[in-house]
Order: C-alpha cells, then sequence, then structure tokens
C-alpha cells in the first residue's frame, strides 16, 4: 500500500492486473512503446529484464551505495553491448542461458551442474536452446551432455531437458498481455509538489525537503 501511496503522490497511477506479475507488464508496456517509437528506459537492476533490450529500449541501473564507500556501484546504461559482456550472448539468447544456468534465489532449476559460463558457451556453440536439445550427443563437452541426461531434480521419470524447459518458461517474460489501460491513456503529468512534501514528511524522509 505505501508503494501504491508513493506513486500516487507523484501524480501517477500504479498499474495492476489480476493474476499478471509486475515484470509481464513492464515487459508488455516497454515493447508496446518501442513499436510505438518511443524510447524506452527501464529503471531496474534485475537482469531478468536483460531478455528485452533491443533497438529503442535500454535499462537503467542506479547502482548502489555512497561513492568512496564498501559495495559501491556507479549507476549505469545496459543496451545491447552491457548485455553481451555480461552473459556473452545476444539480448534475444538471455533467456537460453538462464534456463540452462537456473537461479536458486527464484527456484528456476536449470540444468544442475552447468552455470553462466557453461551456459552461455553452449548457447554460442548451438545457437538456441532447441538446436542444443535437438542434438544433445553434439555437445562439445561429456560433462555437459551428462548433466542434460541426468534425471530431473523437478519430475520423476524425465531428465534434465525437463528442467531446462520448465526453466525457459519460467524466466520468459510476456511481452504479448492485452493491457487493462491502453498505452496512449499514459501520460506524464506534473506533479504535485506539496503532495509530495506531505507523503515525504509522512514517511520521515528528510522532512521533505528535498521533494523540491
Amino acid at each position: 500500500p505505501l508503494v501504491r501511496d508513493a506513486v500516487r503522490a507523484w501524480g501517477l497511477e500504479p498499474i495492476e492486473q489480476p493474476g499478471v506479475e509486475a515484470d509481464d507488464l513492464i515487459a508488455t508496456y516497454a515493447e508496446l512503446a518501442a513499436d510505438a517509437g518511443a524510447r524506452v528506459t527501464i529503471a531496474t537492476q534485475d537482469k531478468d529484464f536483460y531478455q528485452l533490450v533491443r533497438p529503442g529500449v535500454s535499462l537503467y541501473d542506479r547502482g548502489s551505495g555512497s561513492e568512496g564507500s564498501p559495495g559501491y556501484r556507479a549507476p549505469r546504461w545496459i543496451g545491447r553491448d552491457e548485455v553481451v559482456a555480461k552473459f556473452g550472448v545476444e539480448p534475444e539468447q538471455v533467456v537460453d542461458v538462464q534456463a540452462i544456468m537456473g537461479d536458486a534465489v527464484d527456484n528456476v532449476p536449470g540444468v544442475h551442474g552447468i552455470g553462466e559460463k557453461g551456459a552461455a558457451d553452449l548457447i554460442r556453440h548451438f545457437g538456441s536452446l532447441d538446436a542444443l536439445l535437438a542434438d544433445i550427443d553434439a555437445i562439445p563437452k561429456p560433462q555437459h551432455r551428462r548433466a542434460f541426461l541426468a534425471p530431473s531434480r523437478v519430475k520423476d521419470g524425465e531428465t534434465a531437458v525437463h528442467d531446462a524447459l520448465l526453466s525457459r518458461r519460467l524466466v520468459t517474460l510476456d511481452r504479448f498481455l492485452l493491457p487493462i489501460v491502453p498505452p496512449d491513456e499514459l501520460v506524464v503529468p506534473v506533479p504535485d509538489y506539496d503532495r509530495v512534501r506531505a507523503f515525504r514528511r509522512d514517511m520521515g524522509f528528510e522532512n521533505g525537503r528535498e521533494a523540491a
């Protein structure tokens, strides 16, 4: 509720859709806006959004901590080159790398025993997860072949191929929802700074002085 209040304090209206994750709404609006010729910036630190990077769509990571302090990370823009530097593949191939490497934090099983580097190597070699699964015997490293043919950690009677396909479904953002608020109805209003200051005071943020 407080996040909704914060958004409304700036004159914006939160967009929510029953049964739909926020990530999928962001992906859908980014796709619609980019297709309409807008320049899209997604402010996030979530690597799942790397798959959305394309001409007209970039990410902005505001960083963390204070400059000069331990753990400080500078703000940065993320486009195609940064995605390739991070994952070693093109943005449209990121989901296939994630499907293989998995993500324990998000309960994405992946293929046990293959990490980010190994997953990226495989996708660069085959071009896609589908091409890899169509020719598992051609996987260059024996340990990677064995990993795909090992028993599934998710479903009895299946191999890790099942886990890879399940993982791809889990990490793929849905860009093609039917949003309940049409994009052409979205506007950026001039904020009511008195309302912003009042919200900040209520939350105990610097007595609202920085709002202006």
